[in-house]
């Protein structure tokens, strides 16, 4: 229609490498912290819909160009790339030279968390986005001036709406935005917005990280006195929550008491247990081999309250089948892995399971692990998804329900390995992103911190006596499964690989 307002574009500063993120920015630019389920970026994304959007990137532009390839964001964008300037105008320019002359543009920072899209008004006058939320280098003044002067009430944040392209037609290729926008001469209004945070600093990423709960990025959770009520936020996501409300109707059938009662099924709605996850226990040795012993008896009674006949295909279809689709991720986001037969990981020569020449040794440590039966299983019993009472007794909650496409009967050791990947993997403290990865060449280190329970790995041998093999098998085969499903961050996704060729090359060394 002629008469229709021009589309809004948004130019999002995404260039520069971060270095107050310190470890969380050496292999990708801050732009893709992972921030309450999704990377800084795609925020950014959601806070203006229906714009069209320029990412300008430098620092590690290749990562941000992958990515977005990988997860596409719903928003129309293109990638701004630069090289060779200084200060945050650079890219500016030539993201605006591709804008019409009397089309809207949003200037935006990456490290900028809209709790809320901002509620912006485009007038004659540049709007300037100031907040009380947090401190800023340069303040708004009370005769519409930005001044450098260091403000907690009326800082300048970031933010900048111009009500057309033309209007940084003159805006140099070098230096900062504020410093040429007070000498402009263009005319200033103030747009005021608390519902905003930064997230430029490591101490400001872990705060966030803090702060959040750490249910996944589709379910919300809501947690009360009495109560735990899970929704999800997308669609795609509701099977799983009915999964869940099917074994805990089946368990309660053949007896398990060792789990939250089942409140009700819409939203579904599970009695709150009040306790402890194990990894934030901080007990004797004592303490924590009778904890870890009781986990593995109510562990081994689910495991015998049903059993059926072993469906290969169905353990292959977990193992192998589910495990290279996840590794497609990777492969996407790293395409030239496909050519290195084997990486250097914490000092172990690792073979490389992307690489053709590895594909039968994966596919044949798959079918040695292959179970003669299968049990009633959880699915999933790692340390987030138990919580352990004052008494010490353990409580299982977050069940798979399936175990690839069967219901609630699979294989134990599965059960037994996802337990080993929180005692000695440390993967809950991998999911709470308490780990370093560095990278240099085919030469890999990966750190997680230790949540302090892998000195009690000899319990295994209890209750898994000669099932060993098999089990630290699929431990490697569930780190390589993770780096495909952890898509928010892509330290984790590569850390998550990296790891798991390192557990398959011990596995079998």
């Amino acid at each position: 229609m002629p008469n229709d307002p021009p589309q809004l574009h948004v130019v999002i500063q995404a260039g520069g490498k971060g270095t107050r993120l310190e470890q969380y920015t050496w292999n990708k630019p801050k732009c893709l912290a992972p921030v309450d389920g999704k990377p800084l970026l795609f925020h950014s994304f959601d806070s203006f819909p229906g714009a069209r959007f320029h990412v300008i990137a430098d620092y590690k532009k290749d990562v941000v160009s992958r990515f977005l390839q990988v997860f596409r964001p719903a928003g129309d964008y293109e990638m701004v790339q630069v090289s060779g300037t200084s200060g945050n105008v650079a890219g500016i320019p030539e993201a605006i030279a591709t804008i019409p002359p009397d089309a809207p543009v949003v200037l935006v920072w990456c490290d900028l968390k809209f709790n809320e899209p901002p509620a912006i008004e485009i007038g004659d006058s540049v709007a300037v986005g100031t907040t009380a939320a947090f401190t800023c280098r340069y303040r708004f003044t009370a005769d519409r001036r930005l001044e450098q002067h260091r403000s907690d009430t009326d800082g300048v944040m970031g933010l900048f709406v111009f009500p057309r392209a033309s209007m940084l037609a003159d805006l140099p290729r070098t230096g900062e935005l504020v410093d040429w926008l007070a000498g402009s001469g263009l005319p200033l209004v103030r747009c005021q917005i608390e519902q905003v945070k930064e997230i430029g600093t490591a101490e400001a990423l872990l705060g966030q990280w803090s702060a959040a709960n750490h249910a996944r990025f589709f379910n919300s959770v809501e947690i009360s006195a009495e109560r735990v009520v899970k929704r999800a936020k997308l669609p795609a996501f509701q099977s799983l929550l009915d999964g869940e409300v099917a074994w805990y109707r089946r368990a309660a059938g053949l007896g398990f008491h060792n789990m939250p009662r089942l409140l009700a099924e819409e939203p579904l709605t599970l009695e709150r247990i009040h306790g402890q996850h194990p990894f934030e226990m901080s007990d004797t040795t004592r303490g924590r081999t009778g904890v870890l012993t009781n986990i593995m008896q109510r562990l081994s009674t689910l495991h015998g309250l049903a059993g059926a006949p072993a469906l290969p295909a169905v353990a292959r279809e977990v193992y192998l089948d589910k495990t290279l689709a996840r590794l497609a991720t990777v492969r996407a986001l790293l395409p030239e892995l496909v050519s290195v037969p084997s990486f250097r990981v914490n000092g172990t020569q690792c073979r490389n399971v992307l690489h053709p020449s590895h594909a039968d040794w994966l596919a044949g440590l798959v079918e040695a692990s292959l179970p003669t039966e299968f049990r009633f299983i959880h699915g999933d019993p790692t340390f987030s998804n138990m919580l352990v009472d004052a008494s010490g007794e353990p409580w299982f909650f977050d069940p798979r329900g399936k175990f690839g496409s069967n219901w609630f009967f699979g294989d134990a050791n599965y059960d037994w390995a996802k337990l080993y990947y929180s005692v000695v993997g440390d993967y809950d403290n991998f999911n709470r992103r308490q780990f370093v990865l560095e990278m240099e060449g085919h030469d890999i280190a990966v750190q997680i911190r230790s949540n302090g329970w892998s000195y009690l790995k000899g319990l295994f041998h209890d209750y898994c006596d000669g099932r060993m093999p098999a089990i630290r098998v699929l431990h490697g085969l569930i780190w390589l499964s993770l780096s495909g499903y952890v898509e928010d961050d892509y330290d984790s996704i590569l850390a998550a690989f990296f790891n798991g060729l390192l557990i398959l090359e011990d596995a079998t060394g």
